[in-house]
């Protein structure tokens, strides 16, 4: 988390630092999955976006900005669905992905 965040990781706790690092790893499977796909990617650019924290992480070289990069950049949101009757008792999540 402090090579993506620098200084702001040493005033969160613990378990917004695993937060911060679990979309991280996130971001990076959809990047794969996207990659995967028969078109080009849009972007190499992510938003990591987490209450305050606003990072432009390039994936190919895994490094964080600060800065907004030039181009178009991908941007995640993260959709809680209810529980349908009769399934498990954990909520399923689901990713929406835009380029923007």
């Amino acid at each position: 988390a402090e090579r993506i965040l620098g200084e702001e990781a040493k005033t969160m706790t613990e378990g917004n630092r695993a937060l911060v690092m679990n979309h991280v790893i996130l971001i990076y499977g959809a990047y794969t999955q996207l990659g995967a796909a028969d078109e080009p990617l849009g972007s190499e650019w992510w938003l990591l976006a987490l209450g305050s924290t606003r990072r432009y992480l390039h994936l190919p070289d895994c490094e964080p900005s600060n800065s907004v990069p030039s181009g178009s950049v991908y941007c995640n949101r993260v959709l809680a669905t209810p529980n349908p009757r009769g399934a498990s008792r954990e909520p399923s999540f689901k990713w929406q992905v835009q380029l923007v």
